[in-house]
């Protein structure tokens, strides 16, 4: 486990020279943004604030689930369950893993429940580390294995839905300073150990993983090494981990990570150094470059703050985390992503895939009532300054694929 006292934290502003160098010049593919994103405060209520806390979002019964994380200003571990319903967090539960830190979760789509392993507190042990998974169901935690992978905490972990497993990667040991570099998979019945040709190396803490289900590749960003981690982005697709791309973005540990399902873009939010510096900036991948959406919003962020797509609702869920001023947040954020300029053009292809599908559906379902952002907004179909249903209606018709109207 990373520990740092409140007083070590500070902000540190980007300059200009960085968005010119990095900004400047995008490569090929790259789509200009029509609609810019947005960050909304949707609720100080709710978990008490906290860090180093895992969120999952559970698709069957669009909820977003939270658990455990550290209180700074109490030096408390937590080990209680709370889910988002998009209006309001409801505590579900306060028994399952003992309290903890430094934990991962992942949503198994194929069975339908949260896989949680590891994290820093045991039952006899404030500082010691776990090697149990545990399920959550959406009313019981259950312990459905132990001591595969080896204990460990700051791991990342996610599902690939294309293969139906659990990929989890790193991690390390409280206060050993050694980081992991092994790729596990769970099959919903035990774990096995991959033994990918190429690897990133050891990553702690390192908590930013998310899967992009549209290429199958599992995406991470970051983390893994003194003082500022590190600035390169590394994609799995079951067989090999492949360097992509360094560079664009600023080295940093824990930056939160989510992917936007809708329109096909990895969303990076914060991140933070050991010497306490925290960024707040916002950025999407969308397979070829990182691009930078947004700069203010919830903040300088870091500490593993913890984000999950919420698929009902076209955004992105944002809770706690570290801020320059204070170090055990309780706010919930949600991000609406941009909608980009697709190159070409087609009508009703709004995340620019060269499709028109249910995703494109779903992106104008979600915006439902909201004004059109510009004049030749791709989600206002009737061009009547809207977007409403009977837009809806116009995309279906240019569907390329028969399941539009399909969630």
């Amino acid at each position: 486990m990373w520990m740092r006292s409140p007083h070590q934290i500070r902000r540190i502003l980007i300059t200009l020279t960085f968005f010119v160098v990095f900004l400047g010049v995008a490569p090929a593919g790259a789509e200009e943004i029509l609609c810019p994103g947005s960050w909304s405060k949707v609720a100080d209520s709710g978990p008490p604030g906290r860090n180093r806390h895992a969120m999952a979002y559970d698709s069957l019964r669009a909820r977003t689930v939270l658990f455990g994380g550290f209180q700074d200003n109490t030096y408390n571990r937590l080990g209680d369950t709370w889910e988002w319903d998009g209006r309001q967090w409801t505590q579900e539960a306060t028994t399952g893993p003992s309290p903890r830190t430094c934990t991962a979760m992942a949503y198994d789509s194929a069975r339908d429940r949260v896989v949680l392993f590891g994290g820093v507190g045991t039952p006899t042990g404030f500082y010691k580390d776990n090697d149990d998974t545990w399920t959550w169901d959406g009313v019981t935690w259950m312990q459905v294995a132990s001591g595969r992978p080896s204990k460990r905490n700051g791991h990342g972990m996610v599902y690939d839905s294309a293969r139906r497993r659990v990929v989890l990667l790193g991690g390390g040991i409280t206060f050993s300073g050694i980081g992991k570099s092994d790729t596990w998979e769970w099959n919903g019945r035990r774990w096995l150990k991959r033994h990918p040709d190429a690897d990133p190396g050891p990553r702690f803490p390192m908590n930013s993983m998310a899967f992009d289900s549209h290429r199958g590749k599992i995406v991470l960003f970051g983390g893994g090494a003194a003082p500022c981690g590190t600035n390169d982005t590394w994609e799995y697709d079951g067989a090999t981990w492949t360097q992509v791309v360094t560079g664009f973005i600023p080295e940093r540990n824990t930056p939160a990570l989510a992917y936007d399902s809708a329109r096909h873009r990895v969303v990076l939010q914060g991140g933070d150094c050991s010497d306490g510096t925290m960024y707040g900036d916002t950025w999407e991948w969308d397979g070829i470059t990182w691009t930078q959406v947004a700069a203010t919003g919830p903040g300088p962020r870091g500490l593993a703050h913890a984000m999950a797509y919420d698929r009902a609702r076209g955004e992105v869920v944002l809770f706690g985390g570290a801020s320059p001023t204070n170090p055990d947040q309780g706010d919930t954020w949600t991000w609406t992503g941009p909608i980009y300029r697709c190159n070409p053009a087609k009508p009703g292809d709004i995340n620019c895939d060269g499709n028109v599908d249910r995703d494109d559906w779903h992106i104008v379902m979600t915006s439902h009532n909201n004004p059109a952002c510009t004049a030749d907004d791709s989600r206002d179909l009737n061009a009547d300054g809207q977007i409403t249903f009977d837009d809806a209606i116009l995309l279906g018709k240019l569907c390329t694929r028969p399941d539009c109207a399909k969630q």
